[in-house]
């Protein structure tokens, strides 16, 4: 997971929209169903993956899928407090 979040902060810094891209609506299916696939394999387990790919997720700016959403955040906002408090700022 953290590979992936780290390319998604990469892609945000290169600041390419995936909206605007030619194929960034196929480009972000494929990142939704990627992320999905991790998170079924425990993706999510270290804090310091969900934290990054939050922030990668958020610094892109893309409307992601409401229910890529809803899984990201039924399985990280209860541990929440066992995050560190930058990694929330950066993420709120």
């Amino acid at each position: 997971m953290w590979a992936l979040a780290n390319v998604l902060w990469s892609i945000g810094k290169m600041k390419i929209n995936l909206a605007d891209e030619p194929n960034g609506p196929y480009l972000a299916v494929e990142i939704e169903e990627r992320i999905r696939g991790l998170v079924a394999e425990g993706g999510l387990e270290d804090g310091r993956d969900a934290e990054q790919l939050w922030y990668g997720l958020a610094f892109l700016g893309y409307p992601w899928s409401t229910d890529l959403r809803q899984l990201l955040l039924d399985r990280t906002v209860p541990e929440f407090t066992d995050w560190d408090i930058k990694a929330q700022a950066q993420v709120g």
